[in-house]
């Protein structure tokens, strides 16, 4: 059988798979710890709960492939079935479900349709059930905060993706739990102490590895593989690479001498970091980065080793950085004026920062043959402009398409970049800037290149390409002074 989901019966003897031979035929069966089965309980799932005293477990069942699903309660001791929540004829129906630890309420995620679903709670009873969000959209797996405070469930709201709470008397809009950004789903929180709650979740997550060209011989072979995120990479004049990566429990930066015979960890962060693009120097002696420290960007200048870190800058949305061709200044993205812009600073500090664009500006790199800068101004497939440092207006360059953030790079004379794809193949071009002409470099890959592509002027060319979905079991854990307030 093909097993979804599980779930400890309150005593911790027995456990309820929902387990099926197809994808739309679930069967709820239990089993003991030591996998013996103990009851087939028939038809239901795959979202499933017990209540709290152990008596029943509460199921989602679709009597018929017409009806609409709804909540069903099966009675373990003399096995009755009755239905417990009454979603309006027409809905998709109610797929998750999970019960207060008091038993006197269960919250439900609702759909209208397929992909428009809401979280509602109903009390034990009642044909009625109240709406606690208005968001239609998918919700993956649900549970109760202790002590009744609110329920926990993973989904999109506002834009933002992750794990959210929501009150369950309906006061307010859903708040993304702090540490639980991302792809998350299916949570479980339990009390881990007075002041303390621990959520688990599986965190899902497309798995980019790293990949590099060898220009000699045409072949694309795997840097520095493994099981984790390996994204952002960034490889200096002599062939060193650095690289943003998960392999350590956390999204730290790593670095290697050419080939990555060796592995070398460099920062030990104890936040969760987005968006970290780690850059070489021109000498391949310093890397920029930025960080964000107490919720505050920073941007930094720190060795190879991780040792002499020099803090340029603390200021809003700083990110992206990227070197000047002397070495002398990076560039990089601030909010500090009020919407990204492109700002630089001297790379050894004691000066403040300059503004470079003034109509929006992510992401940027110098050019030779005093052309100024290169950048592009949303994260959207945008234009490549070129501004020169002395001022004036910016204008897009010739022949170069449309790009995306972290899929282009000038390297001397030329730019390469991707072409646009969406997952099918994805080619590889350079364009000549004296001619305005692209030639193709690398066509056929598999998916499509994702947050980062470097190469330096011996020829190395390295990218970040998106490999299979991954899932893992994570948990934050939150502290507070009190449950009461801190929902």
């Amino acid at each position: 059988s093909w097993i979804c989901c599980v779930q400890w019966s309150p005593d911790g003897r027995q456990v309820a798979i929902s387990h099926s031979t197809t994808t739309i035929d679930w069967q709820i069966s239990l089993i003991d710890t030591s996998g013996k089965l103990l009851r087939r309980l028939g038809p239901g799932g795959p979202a499933m709960d017990w209540r709290p005293d152990g008596r029943a477990l509460l199921y989602a069942h679709r009597p018929t492939s017409q009806a609409t699903s709804a909540i069903f309660e099966h009675d373990l001791s003399n096995s009755r079935i009755r239905q417990l929540s009454f979603p309006p004829p027409g809905f998709w129906g109610d797929i998750a479900v999970a019960v207060e630890d008091d038993g006197r309420r269960f919250a439900v995620t609702r759909y209208s349709r397929p992909g428009r679903g809401d979280v509602y709670l109903s009390g034990y009873g009642s044909k009625e059930a109240s709406r606690l969000t208005q968001l239609q959209n998918w919700i993956v797996g649900l549970d109760w905060l202790p002590q009744g405070q609110g329920i926990v469930f993973g989904g999109i709201v506002a834009g933002r993706q992750g794990l959210h709470r929501v009150a369950a008397g309906g006061a307010g809009a859903p708040t993304l739990i702090a540490g639980a950004e991302g792809v998350n789903v299916y949570p479980h929180a339990v009390s881990t102490g007075r002041h303390s709650l621990r959520v688990g979740f599986v965190h899902e997550f497309w798995n980019p590895d790293l990949k590099m060209l060898d220009p000699r011989t045409g072949a694309v072979t795997p840097v520095a593989a493994s099981t984790q995120p390996d994204e952002s990479p960034d490889v200096s004049g002599d062939g060193q690479l650095v690289f943003v990566s998960s392999r350590g429990g956390s999204e730290d930066v790593w670095v290697c001498p050419p080939g990555c015979g060796q592995l070398r960890r460099i920062t030990n962060f104890k936040e969760r970091q987005f968006d970290i693009t780690p850059r070489w120097s021109p000498d391949g002696r310093q890397l920029a980065l930025a960080a964000s420290f107490a919720g505050h960007a920073q941007l930094m200048v720190l060795n190879s080793h991780g040792d002499d870190v020099r803090i340029l800058s603390r200021d809003k949305g700083e990110a992206r950085p990227s070197w000047s061709l002397d070495g002398r200044f990076v560039y990089f993205q601030s909010d500090r004026s009020g919407r990204p812009e492109i700002w630089r600073i001297p790379a050894a500090g004691g000066a403040p920062a300059m503004q470079v664009t003034h109509d929006g500006g992510i992401e940027a790199f110098e050019v030779s043959g005093g052309a100024g800068i290169f950048f592009i101004r949303t994260n959207e497939r945008a234009t490549v402009y070129r501004q020169s440092l002395a001022g004036g207006a910016a204008a897009p360059v010739n022949g170069l398409p449309a790009v995306q953030v972290g899929d282009w790079r000038p390297i001397g004379d030329t730019v390469l970049y991707w072409s646009e794809t969406s997952l099918g193949p994805a080619s590889l071009h350079e364009l000549d800037l004296a001619t305005s002409r692209s030639k193709l470099i690398l066509s056929g890959i598999t998916g499509k290149p994702i947050h980062g592509l470097s190469a330096n002027r011996r020829g190395d060319i390295v990218w970040s390409e998106r490999g299979t979905v991954q899932k893992d079991i994570q948990a934050v854990d939150l502290k507070f002074p009190s449950l009461l307030t801190f929902y």
